[in-house]
């Protein structure tokens, strides 16, 4: 199993997770800027960087269980299917 490259992923992600923290807390455009948006950007850059590392260590917990690789992949996969579904949020 590539565990190495889903670990250097969730890695990453967690590094772009940080870095999304630093650019919003510094990138501060002055007092008239708008809060509300900083704060779309910051939420937008966390979700997308703590998904990636969800994801990226998913295959590992069914091989960890006993699970073969091609099984592994195969409910990662369907997890992550079912995660990316879109969904009524009106």
């Amino acid at each position: 199993m590539q565990a190495d490259l889903m670990l250097t992923t969730a890695q990453i992600g967690m590094a772009l997770a940080g870095f999304a923290g630093l650019v919003t807390l510094l990138g501060r455009r002055g007092p008239g800027a708008d809060a509300r948006l900083n704060e779309i950007r910051f939420g937008s850059m966390m979700e997308l960087s703590l998904t990636l590392t969800t994801f990226s260590l998913l295959p590992l917990i069914p091989a960890e269980l006993g699970a073969s690789e091609a099984s592994s992949w195969r409910i990662a996969s369907g997890l992550y299917a079912l995660g990316a579904f879109p969904r009524d949020e009106g």
